[in-house]
């Protein structure tokens, strides 16, 4: 059946792969820091891009952009919790926007960490008049922040960068900037096999982006409106580095009837 595969060394990737073509599978290669190409040289490496995954249809959009940005958001402060709310209602106010409304080649994480504001400035975008012509959603979402006293927007965006750093990064954005396979085949459970690639010393730093791609996977299969003839299953190795992910939890608890199995790796 169809699968996702964190694999960080690639060495799944490298004894299975071709196999798993030959049953007819669809093979997925996400290896942003192509560990592959050192082994495999003309391995074809794929693009996920997140904003692919934000619906537009039957007002969902706002939804699904609150439940990215608490995706990107992680490590919250339990003393002080304003900031890390604020840094999420001014990321999905910007997803929203993005994905209304922007160029198709704009929708992209790399775009929201520019207007988050490269020199904390970036935020001079959304003048009064500019965010008018938008929802109400994007304007309370992102009118919060820019109304706000300049030290407190300051920090807020500052909280909001570190959350989205490392997708100014030109291999990330790579990675990021479109969507090279089918998410409704996917969706549907037709033959796929998704190997994500991370190397381990990329796993701490650069976890903001496994998780995203694990978390997008798992609210796909959770739009299923029956479960598929095969079932998919979920090979997650290395799985404390992802820290605590809500769409695992429910992959483990709730999912069964959406055809999924999760298999997690721990180790010490």
């Amino acid at each position: 059946g169809p699968a996702v595969v964190i694999d960080p060394k690639g060495e799944n990737y490298l004894v299975t792969a071709r196999a798993r073509a030959r049953m007819g599978h669809r093979v997925v290669l996400l290896d942003p820091f192509e560990v592959i190409s050192r082994f495999t040289p003309n391995a074809a490496t794929d693009q996920f891009n997140p904003l692919d995954v934000l619906r537009k249809e039957n007002h969902q959009l706002e939804d699904d952009t609150v439940a990215m940005a608490d995706m990107l958001v992680t490590g919250r402060s339990q003393t002080d919790p304003f900031w890390d709310r604020a840094a999420c209602d001014l990321i999905s106010g910007i997803l929203a926007y993005l994905r209304s409304d922007g160029p198709k080649a704009l929708q992209t994480l790399t775009e929201l960490h520019h207007l988050l504001g490269d020199n904390y400035d970036g935020l001079r975008t959304f003048t009064q008049e500019e965010l008018a012509g938008h929802s109400r959603f994007i304007q309370t979402k992102i009118g919060m922040t820019v109304a706000s006293p300049e030290k407190t927007r300051g920090s807020i965006q500052t909280v909001a960068l570190a959350h989205c750093g490392i997708f100014a990064s030109k291999r990330v954005a790579c990675a990021t900037s479109r969507t090279s396979f089918s998410l409704d085949d996917f969706i549907a459970g037709k033959p796929m096999t998704i190997y994500i690639v991370f190397p381990p010393e990329k796993l701490r730093s650069h976890a903001a982006l496994l998780r995203i791609w694990l978390a997008c996977l798992i609210q796909l299969i959770a739009r299923r409106t029956r479960a598929p003839e095969q079932i998919t299953t979920l090979f997650v190795d290395e799985a404390a580095q992802l820290g605590t992910l809500d769409e695992l939890r429910t992959a483990i608890t709730l999912m069964r009837g959406y055809g999924v199995r999760l298999w997690t790796f721990w180790q010490d």
